[in-house]
């Protein structure tokens, strides 16, 4: 089971505008600080960090049909934009490597 690890969101904006882009109105809601993690309930529920972004988040997992690939929308911080990233399933490894370098910087 994959999973985000974010803040938790002011509670003005507990279900609505919790996107916080750069130059919205409510741009200074967001609160960075996130990670993308799996736990294997097959293995005692050990939890591994496929990758963690400090400044930024992640959100929006989605597996695709063959559970082979992971698509994330993710921003290194405050100042970024979200983007639509792949992940390979089972792994810390992003299918693109620009998008590796930059998320794990």
């Amino acid at each position: 089971i994959l999973f985000v690890v974010r803040r938790q969101y002011a509670s003005d904006h507990h279900n609505t505008g919790t996107m916080f882009q750069p130059e919205e109105i409510n741009t200074g809601g967001f609160r960075g600080g996130g990670a993308v993690r799996q736990i294997d309930f097959g293995h005692g529920g050990k939890v591994t960090m496929l990758f963690e972004l400090p400044e930024g988040v992640a959100r929006d997992l989605d597996v695709d049909y063959n559970g082979r690939r992971i698509l994330l929308a993710a921003r290194r911080n405050g100042s970024d934009a979200y983007h639509v990233y792949q992940m390979e399933a089972g792994s810390a490894r992003l299918l693109d490597e620009e998008a590796q370098s930059v998320l794990t910087k």
